[in-house]
């Protein structure tokens, strides 16, 4: 049932219900039902309603003076109440949340009761719960045991008048364990669970899954956050999209597969913090913003924020950690992962984004590209044409080569023409070099992504992207190396001549071929060995390593180890040539310990 039907089933049962038996109200977390509670059903049930979350509740004790002074404090007239009232309203009128905490620190309540001995006649005379409707949430949470609870809600339902609504994720209650039967595995209720469901069957009467009606919840959720940007990007006034704010928000939850609105609430806390420190005398465009929050709220809902999460794209966006289309922005992962904002970076991120808008507002043969699934095929294909006469005059700026690429590739399985989008992406790599040649620098801009099912052509696309980066960061890839003594000189020496121009940014050890190398060690001199010696010394000279060689760890270990095995497994080795391994693995060992910020964690 929608909310609204849910809303007319507990007010009915508050009003005429005469089973004396609970209702529960069940979904996932994050699914919304506590929003739902405290935003829709309170606010039409208005006073008659009385809420306690059971969160860390350790017993009946505690939990009788919760429910007692959240009903006791709403119809006292003692005057000392008068300034905890305001904490009271600050978090609504029905719900004492933090509210509560204060207000035992600001008056004396009289708690006419004997907790240790809960007497609920006694707790019924003083606060009068009939035609109340009591809401119990976070059951799943309550530290009290279940059975004790269920039974003392078939208490307070055997008085006349008071109805129990309990909202749970019953989920995370029933448990089950595995059996083997007939050659199968079947789940069966476990001892604590059938004693659940036994008093369950007692108690509540009705059991109701919860499904909240996506876009109120959305809309509610998005109404929390007072902001100007907020509400004209609510407008949408400046956007030709037919589709507003709400709706592109629930189109990302369904792409990604993801109702958790506590996540939604996440990204778009993220994106507020993000947007009270802007500038209000600049004038931003809207739909940059607009795409900075679907951004931040897709990669809230892929849930990928780890300890070890690490910038690898090479252009500004990510649609990995975004989502295909409203990727996520790096100077926004910068501020949600390091709590870093650059308003530099910002501004040259709006600066890629009206570049590339201002492109497919004025190219038709991109614009064709990029929305091919509503044109014609011989349209799509003479668009491809005519992308490829620009490109041959240089005429699309190279911020969009990765976004060309991506739909190009995609159209491969659905129209062929593999010949003619070669042409295109080998002309991209072309121009690229001549720019980087000219020593201007190429950052790579892309609004949106499509999805590329075929992991052949994923491939592909993944191919480009690695030919574009070895382009543009020529100065920054490691050369190819044949792992051959005969070569090894030159490999040092070309590492030694850039050692004040080239930064590894892809890594170097990450680079390095580990089986390969060591091979090569062994067939090495003991002057060959010192020369890789202060390679590795040159390169991870710098103190703060960890910063942007993080990645080289693995490899580095992987080294050090093997390493050191040679030296084990050989105790006729030449004892000079043995002098420089065991030497190597100590700088390899050094170099770790600073990728740990100093500290031998190996």
């Amino acid at each position: 049932m929608n909310t609204n039907e849910l809303n007319e089933y507990l007010e009915n049962y508050l009003k005429n219900d005469v089973s004396r038996r609970a209702i529960m109200l069940t979904a996932d977390w994050g699914s919304g039902k506590t929003f739902y509670i405290k935003n829709d059903l309170m606010k039409k049930l208005k006073n008659k309603c009385v809420y306690v979350s059971l969160y860390d509740i350790k017993n009946l004790e505690e939990l009788n003076k919760e429910l007692y002074l959240e009903i006791k404090l709403k119809k006292s007239q003692h005057p000392q109440l008068s300034k905890a009232k305001k904490y009271v309203e600050a978090f609504g009128s029905t719900v004492v949340g933090i509210g509560k905490t204060i207000i035992k620190k600001l008056c004396h309540v009289d708690l006419n009761v004997d907790w240790e001995k809960p007497n609920i006649e006694k707790l019924y005379e003083e606060v009068n719960l009939k035609n109340k409707l009591i809401i119990f949430d976070d059951l799943e949470r309550s530290q009290i045991d279940l059975i004790e609870f269920l039974g003392y809600i078939n208490n307070l339902e055997e008085h006349d008048g008071i109805k129990v609504l309990l909202v749970a994720n019953e989920r995370e209650i029933l448990k089950y364990d595995e059996r083997e039967k007939n050659n199968e595995t079947i789940s069966i209720p476990n001892e604590a669970t059938l004693k659940y469901l036994k008093i369950k069957e007692k108690t509540i009467s009705d059991t109701i899954q919860f499904y909240g009606n996506t876009y109120n919840i959305i809309q509610n959720i998005y109404n929390e956050f007072k902001n100007n940007y907020f509400t004209k990007i609510n407008d949408g006034g400046y956007c030709c999209s037919k589709f507003n704010i709400i709706e592109k928000i629930a189109s990302i939850m369904q792409e990604l597969k993801c109702n958790n609105y506590r996540l939604l609430l996440f990204g778009l806390q993220k994106t507020y913090d993000i947007f009270i420190k802007l500038d209000i005398t600049q004038n931003y465009d809207l739909e940059f913003l607009e795409h900075i929050m679907l951004g931040a709220v897709a990669f809230a809902m892929n849930n990928k924020l780890t300890e070890d999460l690490v910038w690898k794209e090479i252009s500004y966006t990510s649609s990995t950690l975004g989502c295909a289309r409203y990727p996520l922005d790096k100077f926004v992962f910068d501020y949600i992962r390091y709590q870093r904002f650059n308003m530099g970076d910002m501004l040259f991120a709006q600066d890629l984004f009206l570049k590339a808008k201002e492109l497919a507002e004025a190219d038709k043969h991109l614009n064709i590209l990029y929305n091919y699934d509503i044109y014609s095929e011989s349209d799509v294909v003479e668009a491809i044409n005519h992308i490829y006469d620009f490109l041959k005059k240089n005429k699309i700026s190279a911020s969009e080569y990765v976004k060309i690429a991506n739909f190009l590739i995609s159209l491969i399985p659905i129209i062929g023409h593999e010949k003619e989008i070669d042409s295109c992406l080998n002309c991209m790599l072309k121009n690229a070099e001549s720019l980087v040649n000219e020593g201007k620098k190429i950052k790579f801009y892309s609004s949106s992504f499509v999805t590329i099912e075929e992991e052949n052509y994923q491939n592909k696309f993944n191919d480009f992207k690695t030919k574009l980066t070895n382009v543009v960061n020529k100065d920054e890839i490691l050369i190819n190396f044949d792992y051959t003594v005969k070569n090894l000189d030159k490999f040092c020496d070309e590492i030694f001549q850039y050692a004040n121009k080239r930064t590894y940014k892809n890594g170097f050890a990450k680079q390095l071929n580990v089986d390969k190398f060591l091979q090569l060690i062994k067939q090495c001199s003991s002057l060959n060995i010192r020369n890789l010696r202060d390679v590795f010394l040159n390169v991870y000279r710098y103190s703060n390593i960890d910063q942007f060689y993080y990645e080289d760890k693995e490899n580095l270990i992987k080294l050090k180890d093997g390493l050191q095995k040679i030296v084990d497994a050989n105790s006729n080795m030449d004892a000079i040539k043995r002098t420089q391994m065991k030497w190597f693995v100590f700088n390899l060992q050094s170099i770790i310990e600073k990728l740990n910020g100093g500290k031998d964690e190996i």
